[in-house]
């Protein structure tokens, strides 16, 4: 899994969107396993399932709160490595889709004026601008479909 990460985050043509996807989507299999850990399910733990089996214990038994703990300390240290991703997240997520109505344009121009050393009101106006642009929607449906 995280070899399949590392592939990924050193692909050809990655842009910086891609790989915020990615390694959220790593971050979201992280909970999913600590999740399944927690639930016992060894579906995605082979050999914590060949080894129980050997020892003839049911999953029942297994200890997860030691194997749940490795995969929270794996979460928080890519918490920590890419603490950066989460703060240009909002912003990538903007420039793919100005037009979503669930975006804080205050706070986002307040991200990006503070990232990019750019003036926030000024921001503010042309992002609401943008949102507005019945053209500029216009072309984005036409991409879509």
């Amino acid at each position: 899994m995280l070899n399949e990460l590392n592939l990924e985050l050193q692909g050809k043509d990655r842009t910086v969107v891609d790989m915020i996807s990615s390694v959220n989507a790593f971050k979201r299999r992280l909970h999913l396993l600590c999740s399944k850990l927690q639930r016992k399910d060894l579906a995605n733990f082979q050999n914590i399932a060949s080894e129980l089996e050997k020892q003839g214990k049911d999953s029942a038994l297994l200890d997860s709160a030691r194997y749940t703990e490795q995969v929270n300390n794996i979460t928080s240290d890519f918490e920590k490595r890419f603490r950066d991703f989460a703060l240009l997240e909002p912003i990538a997520t903007f420039m793919c889709y100005p037009f979503g109505e669930d975006h804080d344009i205050d706070s986002l121009a307040q991200n990006i004026g503070a990232v990019f050393h750019l003036n926030p009101s000024a921001l503010e106006d042309e992002m609401l601008s943008l949102q507005a642009d019945i053209q500029l929607k216009a072309l984005q449906v036409i991409r879509i479909w």
